[in-house]
């Protein structure tokens, strides 16, 4: 009995032996696949392209199981194609090879992993080629694979070993191949992670370059605008200041870093504005703006300062924040602006003083001289009605000055050479200016001919002659000066590009200062003692020289004198100088010609009337349109029609042309008191009030002379 017992204890001994035995073996296996496989995490960590990792993961499955064959397929309907093949015994490597399992294979596939094992092994259905063919498979291993750029596929085991080996494999490859796609997986998140920070990076890049470059158009648009800005921490009492000081032309920091050393630079008629729109601002008072002049080293200028209260509670703001805007151009535009409206509103109402003058010219120059031409000699009336005549001159040459302010004094323009003018004219301007101011030429030679009327250039220098002279009581020197002149770019409120002959007349005065100057071109401004000046010359100068498509300014300063410059057009290339005109032919009698005259005014009509019966002409008088057309058709023949432009009814254009329908071949002339008055139907003005009885009698005899002979 003993010995039985010490044997069951020794055969149970033994079993324990053989199952520690066992386990021991598997603990080792298990162990050696932990660390193979830990082998393989890292064999796969040093691979950063997806085929290097596939490959390398084939090579560490087939060596860390024993696998003969180890292949990536590619899942295609019912077929798998090699992708990739790794086998340990050598042999060609079928990549690109299909084969079709069976069925039941493939549908367990799509559920998860197969193993096939002895005879089963058939139902994988491998192809004959090589390496196939050299193997007797044992068993067969088919594991789901995925990747992002293989969606359905399978890794494919072939082994020849043992049963068991087969079964216990299955579970490390299965873990293996999770390992591989796990790092397929972060290669391909790391290789998207680094597509995506290069994309960003360029996109940053992209982006900085914009706004680098936005802010340099901000930075010039600024400087361009005259702008800056200013941001002011009302707590600790600190501005940035941000361009101010460039936009005012100020140097760098000039400005300082308070509010306080803006104000000291306001003018001080302006601070009271300023510091109340601030106060606004700060109390969160909605938007605050306010222009006022800021003194900038010497030089005053206009600024518009916006601002607003920023990031605050009502009431008890933290920032303000605004701009400062650099104004001062375009105030002087409106200036202008409003200068020149002003300039052409005066110049219409000279117009219509001129037109209603002229018609009383007419007949008081009329009337005068015919009266005198009747007188004996030594009539004690003589005298008397001179005196009348010499007055109503005066009045006409007082009314072209308002006709050459407004632009409307008809001229006749043509080329000239402005030093022949000059040198002519530069005698009798010594005599009218006096010996106590001597008078000095500095002409340009080889001047290019300007497009002017040789009489309204005279006018030009003999009123900037008087004008230099009045400023000079106590003698000095007046200088005329001839250069030409080329405007490359016209500016606002400055002459047009082209081309000019560029004519100043410059006193050594008392100069003006810039509010005088500012007004110098007003007509009926002066600084003269009252009866001293009508205020009209240098305005007949701005008018001539606008009328000439010229330009005129004046450069002057208190104690430093005044220089007129004025530029006139330069002719273009080929045209003509003027001819030295003709001594006017006196005036040649009537032959009993029958001349109509039509004026509205009574008088200037009676005037005109008296005046060319006196010299042999049979006048019929008609106060309108209508009433000379009654007398056409009542008498039936006229020789010439004198008619006035403007006329309540029918004006004078539209009764020429009913005149030559009814008198074709007649002559007709037209006057005005107001010129300017052109018919946009072609029919000119050609007499302009006021009209002298010879003039009136020189134009009739040209008009009939020149005329055809009249139909029988």
């Amino acid at each position: 009995m003993g010995e039985e017992r010490a044997e069951d204890r020794l055969r149970a001994l033994e079993e324990r032996l053989r199952v520690l035995q066992e386990e021991n073996e598997l603990l080792a296996e298990a162990q050696a696949d932990a660390a193979v496989l830990g082998l393989l995490g890292d064999h796969l960590a040093r691979q950063d392209d997806a085929d290097a990792i596939v490959r390398t993961g084939l090579e560490r499955m087939s060596v860390l199981k024993d696998v003969p064959l180890c292949a990536l397929c590619e899942v295609a309907g019912p077929e798998l194609r090699i992708l990739d093949c790794f086998a340990a015994r050598g042999g060609s490597e079928p990549e690109g090879l299909a084969f079709r399992p069976s069925p039941r294979v493939r549908a367990g596939l799509d559920q998860g992993e197969v193993l096939l094992v002895g005879a089963g092994c058939a139902e994988a259905g491998l192809p004959a080629e090589p390496p196939f063919a050299s193997l007797a498979p044992s068993g067969v291993l088919l594991v789901p694979f995925a990747s992002r750029h293989l969606r359905h596929a399978a890794l494919l085991f072939v082994f020849d070993g043992p049963e068991p080996h087969v079964r216990q494999a299955q579970a490390v490859l299965q873990r293996a191949s999770a390992a591989m796609q796990a790092r397929l997986e972060t290669v391909a998140l790391l290789t998207e992670l680094k597509l995506l920070n290069a994309e960003l990076d360029d996109k940053v890049a992209d982006r900085t370059r914009a706004l680098r470059a936005s802010d340099e158009r901000l930075r010039l648009a600024v400087e361009a605008a005259a702008l800056g800005t200013f941001d002011w921490d009302v707590h600790a009492g600190e501005v940035d200041w941000s361009g101010v000081d460039l936009a005012l032309g100020l140097a760098p920091g000039a400005l300082g870093g308070t509010i306080a050393s803006y104000l000291a630079r306001v003018h001080p008629d302006d601070g009271g504005a300023v510091e109340s729109a601030l106060s606004r601002a700060v109390a969160a008072d909605g938007p605050q703006r306010v222009e006022h002049r800021v003194l900038c080293d010497g030089d005053v200028r206009w600024v518009e300062l916006r601002a607003r209260a920023a990031g605050a509670r009502p009431g008890s703001p933290r920032r303000v924040a605004g701009v400062v805007l650099d104004v001062t151009e375009r105030r002087r535009l409106e200036e202008e602006l409003r200068q020149a409206q002003k300039m052409e509103s005066v110049g219409r109402l000279a117009g219509g003083v001129a037109h209603d003058f002229n018609n009383l010219l007419t007949t008081i120059l009329g009337v005068s001289e015919m009266l005198l031409s009747g007188l004996a000699p030594g009539d004690p009336l003589a005298e008397d009605l001179a005196s009348i005549r010499d007055a109503g001159r005066r009045a006409a040459a007082l009314t072209r000055q308002l006709l050459a302010f407004s632009r409307k004094q008809r001229i006749e323009v043509r080329p000239l050479q402005l030093d022949e003018i000059v040198r002519a004219f530069a005698p009798m301007l010594s005599r009218l200016i006096g010996e106590d101011v001597k008078v000095r030429l500095d002409l340009a030679v080889g001047l290019p001919s300007v497009l002017a009327d040789p009489a309204q250039v005279e006018q030009i220098l003999m009123n900037l002659a008087v004008n230099g002279r009045d400023a000079m009581p106590g003698g000095g020197t007046l200088t005329i000066a001839l250069a030409p002149e080329r405007v490359a770019t016209a500016v606002a409120g400055g002459p047009a590009a082209g081309a000019y002959v560029r004519l100043s007349v410059a006193d050594t005065g008392a100069g003006m200062s810039g509010e005088t100057a500012a007004r110098a071109f007003e007509p009926f401004f002066t600084t003269k003692p009252r009866g001293k000046g009508t205020g009209l010359g240098l305005a007949t100068v701005y008018g001539i020289v606008k009328q000439h498509g010229g330009f005129v300014a004046v450069e002057t300063a208190p104690g430093k004198g005044a220089r007129f410059e004025v530029l006139l057009p330069v002719a273009p290339a080929g045209a003509a100088d003027a001819a030295a005109p003709e001594a006017a032919p006196a005036p040649a009698r009537g032959r009993g010609e029958v001349v109509l005259v039509v004026d509205d005014e009574p008088l200037v009509r009676r005037a005109l009337a008296r005046a060319l019966g006196s010299r042999g002409y049979t006048v019929l008088e008609a106060d309108g349109g209508e009433e000379a057309l009654a007398l056409l058709d009542a008498r039936g023949r006229v020789d010439l029609l004198l008619s006035d432009v403007v006329m309540p009814g029918m004006r004078g254009p539209e009764l020429v042309r009913a005149f030559r329908l009814r008198c074709p071949g007649r002559p007709a002339l037209l006057m005005s008191g107001y010129p300017g008055t052109d018919d946009p139907g072609g029919v000119a003005v050609d007499l302009e009030k006021p009209l002298a009885p010879d003039a009136l009698a020189r134009a009739v005899r040209a008009a009939l002379d020149g005329a055809a002979p009249p139909a029988r």
